[in-house]
């Protein structure tokens, strides 16, 4: 029973609109200058993130996907992948990462171009999350 309600607590929250959300429009790496740590620091806080990750010059393909590592480990931890995304009309691939999804640490989110049974790496942005 318990479990039973949880879920439905679960399921109105997603339904829901969210509020405090803390949009980032997200430079690839080599557009942030020249800085030994081009880490895009993102704020400390409970907000939520909507990155708008920026593909500049880069060429079109029919579909595009997401990774997201963890940086804390060698090799780099996968997080999230998601395949089949769109681009908009602004040249931006946007995702929603919940705060408590992101904790302290560094990230990369790398996005790729799909074509046929090929996978080009388009950019790559480098995140640091801080202590709160």
């Amino acid at each position: 029973m318990e479990s039973h309600q949880t879920n439905r607590r679960l399921e109105h929250e997603l339904a829901e609109p969210r509020t405090n959300l803390d949009n980032r429009l997200l430079l690839p790496d080599g557009e942030r200058g020249l800085g030994e740590d081009r880490a895009a620091t993102l704020p400390g806080g409970n907000a939520d993130f909507v990155f708008a990750a920026a593909l500049i010059n880069a060429p079109r393909y029919d579909a595009y996907a997401v990774a997201l590592l963890d940086l804390a480990t060698t090799p780099s931890r996968l997080l999230y992948s998601a395949n089949g995304l769109r681009r908009h009309t602004d040249n931006t691939l946007t995702i929603f990462v919940p705060r408590a999804f992101l904790p302290a640490g560094r990230y990369r989110l790398v996005i790729y171009g799909l074509q046929e049974s090929r996978r080009d790496v388009l950019a790559t942005y480098t995140l640091r999350v801080p202590r709160n």
